[in-house]
């Protein structure tokens, strides 16, 4: 989008790419255009939404407990709560993810904390959030907002939280900000409705197309690992409000909905990613924070699952570290022991009921696991120390093409459109780019007798009679992750 100045047409690698809106790619070149062509750039979005997701789930934690438990345990739920999310796994893995699903989480927050606010409730910024979150990922936001907010009155006897969604201003700002683009782009790109509706609508529910199929307990699997180590008080706090669900007040009986329909929904889809349930986690983390505080036993149960945790971390991890980094692997890296111990502080601080505390000292741990792996970045599959070694070898008349397998990463960090050849892409809409982008066979030929010299990025083994094919020679480099990195030589 920076480079062609058109912000309207997602495309990727040339190609009009519209598996999703937008929103998330214009967060990145927002902040790559303000930052620079940079990583640093290109996820400033990502942490404003992450942060925003952590205020909004201590707003929401205060609103639904405030009621019932005095201010004093809003004002402490306010602070575990996102806490407690900030150091689940799911959420901390996921919401550095440059994808569309955290920010649909950000949309998803911000319609609970307008609409389990009195002041807000009746006006329109819930719809305006519901709008926000259409046009971040489409109808999808809906599972996550309206059906548990219409749950939640039900099980609750209440009607009064549904006003806002009888406000007609409410929903002409909702088809506003969520129907915008796409009917703009529908009207301007012939068939593309028909693929929205079909292709990433239908077949990703109803067919496993898309290769993402899983079991029936797929998602309460990704939950109950995506909460650790609060599983336990998940479980807990979740079933206690199950056996009195119709006893819940408004706030607690849709925030039980938030967590149990979507995935219940998902369940049966033949798309399956642990993606689709990161919006759950701020009620999920909320609840967890619930049966931490009311009950001893599930802080100690989190506590004894750190100690395994760190406890794994240092008989297991030297051998799975030596393994990670080859052959020249010595012992397990000092940010990897500092988190084990900060595990351990974790563990001591909840059994001694310091629960924000220990919630913190979770998060310091991973925070210290990924700058271990910042080091081993190329074997746990970043393309950028690949690519850096690469522009070092690739002089000013060399070619660069990717053949049946395709990696975004590399033209991003090349900083180049790279041609194509049998890479299996959807050529849907029409486009000038995607003709330069997509090679033939006698293309890439007059490519190697005019570049003398192509890099070629291609599963391992298929470089060697790819280059006796376009008549060239063929000289290996590197293999990296199932995947070669080679040149084909003109043969003069």
């Amino acid at each position: 989008m920076i480079a062609t100045g058109d912000w309207m047409t997602p495309r990727l690698n040339g190609i009009p790419h519209y598996h999703k809106p937008p929103f998330s790619y214009w967060m990145a070149g927002g902040g790559m255009a303000a930052l620079g062509l940079n990583e640093w750039g290109a996820r400033i979005g990502l942490a404003l939404a992450g942060a925003f997701a952590l205020w909004g789930t201590s707003v929401i934690a205060r609103r639904a407990f405030t009621n019932e438990d005095g201010d004093a345990g809003g004002s402490a739920m306010a602070l575990l709560a996102p806490l407690v999310l900030a150091s689940s796994l799911l959420f901390f893995v996921l919401s550095r993810q440059l994808a569309s699903d955290a920010f649909l989480t950000a949309s998803v927050v911000a319609f609970w904390v307008a609409h389990l606010s009195p002041k807000h409730r009746e006006g329109v910024l819930p719809l305006a959030a519901l709008g926000l979150g259409f046009f971040i990922k489409g109808p999808v936001v809906a599972l996550h907002t309206v059906v548990p907010a219409l749950a939640g009155a039900w099980l609750a006897r209440d009607r009064t939280p549904l006003r806002s969604f009888t406000r007609d201003r409410g929903w002409l700002l909702f088809a506003t900000i969520g129907l915008g683009w796409y009917v703009a782009e529908a009207m301007r790109v012939p068939g593309l409705t028909r693929y929205w509706l079909q292709n990433q609508l239908w077949e990703r529910y109803a067919t496993t197309v898309h290769h993402r199929s899983g079991p029936l307990y797929y998602f309460a699997a990704a939950l109950v690992a995506g909460a650790l180590p609060w599983t336990a008080a998940v479980v807990a706090g979740a079933w206690a409000d199950v056996k009195r669900a119709r006893q819940l007040s408004y706030p607690r009986a849709a925030l039980l909905a938030w967590i149990v329909l979507p995935p219940l929904f998902f369940s049966t889809s033949g798309s399956k990613l642990a993606s689709y349930v990161l919006p759950e986690m701020p009620a999920v983390a909320i609840l967890a924070a619930c049966a931490l505080r009311r009950g001893v036993a599930w802080a100690r149960v989190s506590a004894a699952m750190l100690l395994v945790l760190a406890v794994a971390l240092e008989i297991l991890g030297p051998g799975a570290w030596a393994k990670l980094e080859g052959a020249g692997g010595g012992g397990l890296p000092w940010p990897l022991h500092l988190a084990a111990a900060a595990m351990v502080l974790a563990a001591v601080s909840l059994v001694a009921r310091r629960l924000a505390l220990g919630a913190a000292m979770t998060v310091a741990a991973w925070l210290l696991v990924i700058g271990a792996a910042r080091t081993c970045e190329v074997q746990l599959g970043a393309p950028r120390a690949l690519v850096a070694r690469l522009s070092t070898e690739i002089q000013d008349r060399d070619a660069v093409i990717e053949y049946r397998s395709f990696h975004a990463g590399l033209p991003f960090y090349l900083r180049r459109t790279l041609p194509m050849l049998e890479v299996p892409r959807e050529l849907d809409f029409d486009a000038p780019a995607a003709d330069k982008a997509m090679l033939t066979r006698d293309q890439a030929r007059t490519i190697v007798r005019a570049h003398k010299r192509v890099w070629v990025y291609a599963p391992a083994g298929s470089t060697t009679p790819l280059a006796a094919d376009l008549g060239g020679r063929f000289v290996p480099w590197m293999t990296w992750r199932g995947h070669e990195v080679a040149r084909i030589e003109a043969i003069e």
